[in-house]
Parts: C-alpha cells; structure tokens; sequence
C-alpha cells in the first residue's frame, strides 16, 4: 500500500468516527465542531492522491489540526472511548507525514535533523575508518535492543532501562553541566510557555529549545528556523499570522502543531519519546539509540546524520543529548 493510500485510510477512519459520534452527541456546540472537522476532512481526503506526494504532509498536517480542535474542544464536556478513536487517528495521521516525508522528499525532514540549525554546512565526506570511542565507558551488557516502532507502549520499557542505565562520559561532563546552566538561566520563559500545556515540565521546553536552536531566542522552536520569517524547513509556514514573531508565540505554536497540547504523561520515559519523535525515528529503524537522546552519554559513540537523509555510520555528534541534558538537571 502506497503512503498516500494508507493517509487517505487514516483520514476515512477518522471521518467515520466523527460521523458516529456526530449522531451520538446531544451537545450542540460539539455537535457544530464536529460538522467543521468532517467538513475539513472531506476536501484533504479527495487531494491525497499519488500525483500530491510533495504537498501529502501539508495536507495531512491540516487534517490533524482539524482533529486536534475536536479534542480540544471535547475535553470540556463528556469523554468517552470516541476521543481514544481520534487519538489514534491523529498517530496514524502523524506516522504517514512521517512515511512520506521519508519517501520523496530530502527537503522535508526525511529523516533525523542535522545539529546545526543555525547555518548550513557544506557535507563533509565520509570518515575512511571507524573514530574510536571517546572514552573506555560502555553500555552495560544487560541493556535492551533498540525496539524497531513508533508507539510509546512498544517503547516505553526500553527508555526506562535506557534512563536507568545512562552514565555521562567523563569527557563531557563539563559541556553537559554548561548545557544545564543555560537551561536554567532562561527558566522563567520556559516556564511561561509550558504554563500553557497541561502539566507540561518547563525542562520540557527548554531542551527542546537546546536542540532546535541552541539556545537562541531569535529562532522558531519548530525547527530552528529564524523568527524574522514563518519556518521554511518542516514544518512549513509555522506559525500562522505576519513576521516577524515573537519566541513565545513561535514555541507554543510549535508544542501544539505537535499535539503535546493534549499530552497529560509527563513521566520521564514519555518525553524521551516525544524528543526522540521530534527529531524523527531515522536512528530507531537502524537498530541505533538516537544521539538527539542520548549523545555525551556511554548509550552512544558514533553514527550520525550529516545532511538530511544522509548518515554517516563513522561521524560522532557533537551536540549532548536530550535525555543527557535532562539526566545531569535532575528533576
């Protein structure tokens, strides 16, 4: 079955459950909500087609919102097994952007990000033998294989070991502790984001923000992107409204575009997944702990993306780790 194929299916089924509980629901104002979602969903389902393969994950991307906004809105009144429904809709709606993107395009994050969002370097070629690792520390023998999915409940047990286990390499331990530093200096914003989502941690954000942007306030949360222009890289065109945009309009339009708006685990193994998500699931599929996790750390000592799409198996990142970063805070 073809990427297309299977996102028209993950929006039929999410059509059709709205339609069942369009004749469920007795509450008007839902009832008006759902009629919008159907009526968005209708028109992205007829233009998935295998001729719109570049413009899929635009069109897919808008069909989340559109369900996303039915959560939103449900989750004031009675819940029920229909919102399970179009939760899963909206993963299996999120994993198709994700497929396709990996299928035709290099200009449309097909795969893990590469580490510097602030300029574009010309590739490097590839090393001609393997880097030693940086130093004698290894993962201990009992830690599990990497897991080859997509869903938290496949994974969830293999990022508690992974936490558990997680051990700082020595060398970087002072690059780690100034990563933290720089967490902790910009706080009260992150805070101030986070305050939005339920329950989300204002770590959360601001590793996010390390990742994406180093750190620089002058850069989308999405994807690193300057905030003088909407994003250009994936996601495209974010936020809506006129540039220039502020920070913290630009990283709460970011954390929704993402669906965490409806996130209510916070437990430390589901932010690694939604990290690791975020950044894409490129590494996973080649049996390897992502170093957008877990780099600086004994979990990992080379094997990285160097232009999108293009992985060098001998290249160690320089970049620390998500889960590293958060591993040194110690929430």
């Amino acid at each position: 079955m073809t990427n297309t194929a299977e996102m028209s299916d993950a929006l039929d089924r999410a059509k059709r459950s709205l339609t069942k509980r369009l004749t469920e629901t007795s509450d008007a104002a839902e009832a008006a909500k759902i009629r919008d979602a159907i009526a968005a969903l209708e028109p992205q389902i007829d233009r998935v087609t295998l001729e719109q393969l570049d413009g899929a994950a635009t069109i897919v991307a808008e069909a989340a919102d559109s369900l996303l906004a039915v959560v939103r809105m449900a989750r004031t009144g009675a819940l029920d097994g229909y919102l399970q429904d179009i939760g899963a809709a909206i993963g299996r709606i999120r994993v198709q952007i994700e497929d396709a993107v990996n299928a035709v395009a290099n200009d449309i994050r097909p795969a893990p990000k590469t580490e510097d969002p602030e300029v574009d370097r010309p590739l490097p070629p590839p090393s001609q033998a393997p880097a030693p690792s940086p130093d004698p520390v290894q993962p201990p023998p009992a830690l599990p294989a990497v897991v080859r999915g997509k869903n938290f409940a496949d994974l969830r047990d293999e990022y508690e070991a992974e936490w558990a286990n997680c051990q700082i390499r020595p060398d970087k331990a002072a690059a780690v502790n100034n990563a933290v530093a720089r967490l902790n200096a910009n706080k009260a914003r992150y805070q101030q984001v986070a305050a939005a989502f339920q329950g989300m941690p204002w770590y959360f954000v601001g590793i996010i923000h390390a990742m994406e942007a180093g750190f620089r306030f002058d850069r989308h949360l999405h994807n690193g992107d300057l905030l003088t222009a909407r994003t250009i890289r994936v996601p495209r065109g974010r936020p809506a409204g006129a540039p220039p945009f502020d920070w913290e309009t630009s990283a709460r339009d970011a954390l929704t575009f993402e669906g965490f708006d409806i996130v209510t685990d916070w437990s430390i193994p589901h932010p690694l997944y939604l990290w690791e998500r975020y950044n894409g699931l490129g590494y996973r599929f080649k049996g390897l702990r992502t170093p957008y996790l877990w780099s600086f750390s004994n979990l990992y000592s080379r094997g990285r993306y160097v232009a999108d799409g293009v992985y060098d198996p001998n290249e160690s990142s320089k970049q620390c780790g998500a889960a590293v970063i958060l591993k040194m805070l110690g929430p």
